[in-house]
């Protein structure tokens, strides 16, 4: 499995995902621009445990002997010049609109990306809200059968235990060169901003990463 090469296409089936929300007509559009722009404390930080973020108030555990993407990586993976990339790059993308690769953890067998991104206005909330699990279903999908790699590829949008009660996930599973995988992403909204928790690879244990998560102060 080229984890690099798939990560890359799972990326961008989220990031075309979420752009098709974009072309909405903005009819609260100066009321969007008056919200506050992110700073820094968006992007949230990694431990040697956990991917922890204040700002959408969660803590969800990474697997054990998992490496954390410096600002090279993840200029790689948002395919931005290296020079001088760092979390102020990324904060200002975010408040551009873009969706950003916010940070990049990795192991041998597994994969997990945290995307962020704003909303533009309150009707591409909504949209996204409505359709967001749909849409990357079914771009995700449409990327395992269009690789021999893959075999048995289903996919579905199932509801597990995560940050307290019942949540939608993309979800979807299949063999890979004769391994199982599995890629669960969960897809959570925080005001006027948008965060997308993907775990990708080898095995079948990537739900219970979801199930451990918490909310770190309650609400």
């Amino acid at each position: 499995m080229n984890m690099k090469k798939l990560g890359a296409l799972i990326i961008g089936a989220v990031v075309v995902a979420t752009s098709m929300f974009t072309a909405l007509p903005a009819a609260n559009a100066e009321a969007a621009a008056k919200s506050a722009a992110a700073d820094n404390k968006i992007l949230g930080k990694t431990t040697e445990k956990a991917y922890i973020n204040e700002f959408f108030n969660i803590r969800i555990p990474i697997y054990h002997n998992s490496e954390v993407a410096n600002d090279a990586e993840l200029a790689a993976q948002n395919e931005c010049d290296a020079n001088g990339y760092n979390e102020d790059s990324r904060v200002s993308a975010i408040n551009s609109g873009d969706t950003i690769v916010a940070q990049y953890i990795h192991n041998p067998k597994k994969d997990i990306y945290v995307m962020i991104g704003k909303f533009s206005s309150a009707e591409e909330k909504n949209e996204y809200m409505k359709h967001m699990n749909k849409n990357d279903l079914t771009n995700t999908l449409a990327i395992y059968k269009n690789d021999s790699s893959y075999t048995d590829v289903k996919g579905e949008i199932k509801k597990i235990d995560c940050l307290g009660k019942q949540r939608p996930v993309v979800m979807i599973t299949g063999k890979c060169d004769g391994e199982d995988f599995m890629d669960v992403h969960l897809h959570y909204v925080q005001k006027d901003y948008h965060i997308s928790y993907l775990i990708s690879g080898l095995g079948t244990n990537q739900v219970e990463l979801l199930e451990k998560a918490k909310r770190i102060k309650k609400q």
